[in-house]
């Protein structure tokens, strides 16, 4: 999860960083390569996909690039940082204006989860948490 509009493509540098997971490690990135912003509908589609998705992951990872707020991603953040049956990973780019928030909000609510700097950081996070449960 993380920003899209405006944003790098970041989603593509961390699955490239975590190619060399197993097969049975499936990667949802909400990323289209053509997107109707002014479609309502398109939109609609959007959420609903994301949803889903996180409905029925098994971990989640944020990603704050440091070009926009992105205020979707935080949010999202919010309501999925108590789901404690799931693997929970977040990174902050250094820039990202809202870094200082990020791990304030998760020191008080998601203690020992260590926010990232960095995608290389991030995907070492998510591949460290896949080989300890044989993923």
């Amino acid at each position: 999860a993380g920003g899209i509009t405006n944003c790098s493509n970041w989603q593509q540098e961390l699955a490239t960083l975590l190619s060399d997971l197993p097969d049975q490690v499936v990667l949802f990135n909400p990323r289209q390569k053509s997107f109707q912003m002014e479609d309502p509908e398109a939109g609609k589609r959007q959420i609903e996909w994301e949803v889903r998705h996180f409905r029925y992951s098994k971990a989640i990872s944020f990603w704050f690039a440091e070009e926009t707020l992105q205020p979707i991603a935080l949010f999202e953040l919010g309501r999925y940082l108590e789901y404690r049956h799931i693997g929970f990973f977040v990174g902050a780019h250094p820039r990202y204006a809202r870094r200082f928030d990020v791990v304030e909000q998760l020191y008080h609510h998601r203690r020992g989860l260590e926010v990232q700097s960095s995608l290389e950081g991030l995907a070492d996070q998510i591949r460290t948490w896949c080989k300890e449960r044989r993923v």
